[in-house]
């Protein structure tokens, strides 16, 4: 017998509703993406940095519907939620500044910023899956 938490008619629709709202603005950043990788050969330098600035617009939508979603969420949801993403968040900022000062002191190569996004997006992930089996 499993003593699983069961999802209201309520959550299970708000659920629904980010995903189709998270969903959309992640697929129209794939497509600007994609847009922006085929035309920036093609640009001159001077429009490079707006171009590049073009795909964050559905990030913006990104953000809001998690907000949404959030603020929707019951206060156990955002409890977990909450301990998920300062998971993240926290061990984020130790990775980076433990490499950032091995990359200093030792001489490692720098890294680029675009791969800031996607620790702390798996270290979300992991804190979610950590937060979701601790209250299980």
């Amino acid at each position: 017998m499993t003593d699983e938490r069961k999802f209201s008619q309520a959550e299970v629709e708000s659920s629904k509703r980010y995903g189709r709202e998270f969903g959309s603005a992640m697929a129209i950043y794939t497509v600007l993406m994609m847009g922006v990788a085929f035309a920036t050969d093609r640009v001159p330098q001077p429009l490079r940095i707006p171009l590049a600035l073009v795909p964050v617009i559905p990030l913006w939508f990104a953000l809001h519907a998690a907000l949404r979603f959030f603020r929707r969420a019951d206060e156990f949801a955002r409890k977990v939620m909450l301990e998920a993403v300062s998971f993240g968040f926290i061990a984020g900022v130790m990775i980076a500044m433990t490499y950032g000062l091995v990359e200093a002191i030792a001489g490692l190569p720098r890294l680029s910023w675009v791969w800031v996004a996607p620790l702390f997006l798996f270290l979300w992930g992991l804190g979610s899956y950590l937060a979701h089996r601790r209250y299980k």
